[in-house]
């Protein structure tokens, strides 16, 4: 560690000298001590040893990490709470993806990611003590605000620190420095350009120091391209990167086409979200092979047979809208599917929908006739805690009584003769009423002791504003108000 901390503060002494003049003094043992306690973990020995050396650098001083900038345990613990504080309500957030696949856990948050650094915007590199199954406690891999795609950087902070050194050896850094009114501003990148160092790592050869290889070369690659025909050549192409980069993206997108032939995308094994809508699809085969895919859009397309999806262990999400599906019974085999969006719903659709147990968001569009029984297949998605009904007409509710999970409900363009059996939900906590002013008994709303949140017209609104014995959210009204409802609604958020 002390070999690589001084190897790099010698080779920029003279082009970046501000760097070894902002780092602090070494911790003591009892601080380092202090900051395990409160964060409830054990810092890995390379961590400890950096530590040990340098409590940091001040914060006007040249990021030690290619330019982000090296924090102090204080710094560290001021970080590691403030994502501590979201955990509970946003780990899951959003979507992630792990590269190498398996090697970190999929989530916004995880409270064993310590912040090493932080570009000041949300964004870190940290240390990893809650690997997932293909990773290292202690790895070096990236998080934050912006970093929805989660690298492992260096099996260990030796590792990276070494590459650091190594880098700078070779003069393949750059140092900007830009004269301000109260003094002059410095920084340092990797590469030749002026760039965020984590927006380069998808460039990196990855982890440094110990790269996993690639399956095929570049000059393999570039040869499987050219047997293609000519239509997935220049797709490929005009997609931007190398044949090997396509092979390796995480996100795929060709919309409004004529896609029929899915062949080539057997190669990319490691594509976690596909976006295939608006083409000519039918055979879904080569997707088996797609075993990392976790988000499939393939609306308005002619495809009828789902078996192919039956072997893909991470699949989440897909929207089948305006397809020719008609038995989704092979979903039934994704124990991971969680979301779906359909359309074109009838009896032979519900009935098959109602064996997918583990779906927990599901919209639905479009509706043939159905019976009252037919609704009742609904209910029987007992995991369900999101729902959306698009253009529907109903009798009335009670056919979510099984569905006692259901957090949120949205209907659009919706009529609904009683709206009562909702009360009786007692995980519902959010619902919105879009262009949806045909609602018998709404009033009912008011004995449900589970809802938190009402978004609706103000005709809507008026009508429940006042009936509830505790605190509802109705910070959002849809559709036009006069400016006198407008003031009525803001003086009523208020508390006038």
């Amino acid at each position: 560690m002390t070999r690589w901390i001084d190897e790099i503060t010698f080779s920029l002494r003279e082009s970046l000298p501000e760097l070894a003049a902002s780092l602090y003094p070494p911790a003591g043992e009892a601080e380092i001590a202090a900051t395990e306690q409160e964060m409830g973990v054990k810092f890995p020995d390379a961590l400890r040893e950096l530590y040990k050396l340098h409590n940091g650098q001040h914060d006007d001083g040249p990021g030690l990490f290619f330019g982000l900038q090296f924090l102090s345990l204080e710094g560290m613990l001021a970080q590691w709470k403030v994502w501590e504080e979201l955990a509970d309500d946003f780990a899951e957030e959003g979507d992630h993806y792990a590269v190498p696949a398996e090697a970190i856990k999929e989530a916004y948050i995880n409270v064993k990611w310590l912040p090493l650094s932080h570009d000041g915007g949300g964004n870190h590199l940290g240390m990893d003590l809650d690997p997932g199954t293909a990773g290292v406690a202690g790895q070096v891999i990236n998080f934050g605000r912006d970093e929805a795609t989660k690298y492992v950087i260096a099996i260990t902070l030796t590792d990276l620190l070494q590459f650091i050194a190594e880098t700078v050896k070779d003069g393949h850094y750059t140092v900007s420095r830009e004269t301000e009114e109260d003094g002059e501003d410095v920084f340092w990148s990797y590469g030749d350009k002026a760039v965020h160092f984590l927006d380069v790592l998808k460039r990196l050869a990855l982890p440094v120091i110990h790269p996993v290889q690639s399956a095929m070369s570049e000059v393999e690659a570039e040869e499987w391209l050219n047997s293609l025909d000519e239509a997935w050549q220049a797709r490929i192409r005009e997609s931007g990167g190398s044949a090997a980069d396509f092979m390796k993206r995480k996100t795929i997108l060709f919309t409004q086409g004529d896609l029929s032939d899915l062949r080539p995308l057997a190669r990319c094994t490691e594509v976690r979200e596909l976006i295939l809508s608006r083409n000519q699809i039918v055979d879904l085969e080569p997707l088996r092979h797609c075993v990392q895919l976790k988000k499939l859009y393939l609306a308005r397309n002619p495809v009828s047979d789902l078996s192919a999806l039956q072997q893909l262990p991470k699949l989440q999400e897909i929207n089948l809208v305006e397809t020719s599906v008609r038995n989704f019974t092979p979903l039934a085999a994704v124990k991971s599917l969680r979301s779906l969006t359909l359309s074109n719903i009838d009896a032979e659709v519900l009935r098959s929908l109602s064996n997918l147990t583990q779906v927990t968001e599901l919209e639905l569009s479009a509706f043939k006739p159905l019976s009252s029984d037919d609704w009742l297949l609904l209910g029987q998605l007992k995991n369900l805690k999101k729902l959306t009904l698009k253009g529907v007409q109903l009798e009335d509710m009670s056919f979510l009584l099984g569905c006692r999970k259901l957090k949120q409900l949205i209907l659009e363009d919706a009529e609904v003769g009683d709206i009562s059996a909702l009360a009786a939900l007692q995980s519902l906590k959010t619902l919105e009423l879009a262009s949806s002013d045909e609602i018998g008994r709404l009033e009912q709303l008011a004995k449900s002791e589970s809802l938190l949140e009402f978004s609706g017209s103000y005709r809507q609104f008026a009508t429940l504003n006042n009936l509830f014995n505790r605190k509802v959210d109705f910070s959002k009204i849809i559709g036009h108000m006069t400016d006198e409802e407008k003031t009525l609604w803001r003086n009523s958020l208020l508390g006038d």
